[in-house]
């Protein structure tokens, strides 16, 4: 009896590939330009000894000035020109040891999975004490979330996902016992061409830059893990040896004053 693909997983892996060829677009194209420029802003601080990236798409991001070599790369689709090495593997069971990553990142994974708070948490747990989770995201607080809402533009290239704010993703990531460090903005106004972009927000993308306004198209949040605390365990009470002349006497061997007189 053959198995049919349920109808859930039919309708992401549809929407997975309608923006996987939005990304291919002049459009996308540029966005994983400015994508790259966040994350060599956060990479070179970047310590440990493997990086794994998580990503639906057959996306190649330069790690050139990361200082981890051994990297690792995931993807819930098998992409036949996604550069090796390359895992086929659901984002909520990931193959990997817990606490054997360095640093995780996960690129527009949340706004195309079933459960992203289950995402999250895994990834979390596959990060080693002191390591550090990247999540770059759509923001739905800028013109490109205003752009999804539109119906004309949903069911093509990534409006068919459901964007998530990095405070969202703060709360989540201050739950799984991570330390947010802060959020990267960039790509400010509308989902336009490069060119007609460039001509007519460059002024504002520059102002929105320098003051770091929360309203780009996507951002880069980072977040560290922390250490687990040590409990203190409370120390046992010493108990007390009356001596036969009434005298208190420590079991510890603690000379009484009837002893220290002889």
């Amino acid at each position: 009896m053959v198995k049919t693909m349920p109808q859930s997983t039919l309708h992401t892996r549809v929407m997975l590939e309608q923006a996987q060829r939005w990304f291919t677009s002049p459009l996308g194209q540029e966005l994983l330009e400015i994508e790259q420029r966040l994350l060599d802003q956060i990479l070179p601080s970047c310590h440990g000894d493997l990086l794994v990236e998580i990503s639906p798409f057959s996306t190649q991001f330069d790690y050139e000035r990361c200082p981890i070599t051994q990297q690792c790369r995931l993807s819930p689709l098998l992409h036949p020109h996604c550069p090796p090495p390359a895992l086929v593997a659901e984002p909520t069971a990931l193959p990997l040891y817990p606490e054997s990553a360095s640093v995780v990142l996960l690129h527009h994974l949340l706004e195309f999975c079933a459960d992203p708070h289950r995402t999250v948490r895994e990834a979390v747990q596959t990060l080693a004490p002191e390591g550090r989770i990247l999540i770059i995201g759509f923001n739905p607080r800028s013109l490109w979330g205003l752009w999804q809402r539109i119906a004309a533009h949903r069911g093509s290239g990534p409006w068919s996902g459901h964007f998530l704010t990095a405070s969202r993703m703060e709360d989540w990531l201050s739950l799984l016992r991570c330390q947010p460090e802060g959020a990267l903005y960039d790509r400010f106004g509308l989902p336009l061409q490069p060119r007609a972009w460039s001509r007519h927000w460059r002024g504002m993308s520059q102002i929105a830059r320098q003051h770091h306004w929360p309203i780009g198209a996507i951002y880069l949040l980072v977040a560290r893990k922390k250490r687990a605390a040590l409990i203190a365990q409370p120390i046992a009470r010493r108990r007390l040896r009356l001596a036969a002349v009434g005298t208190p006497k420590l079991v510890m061997g603690q000379v009484s004053k009837s002893e220290s007189h002889e």
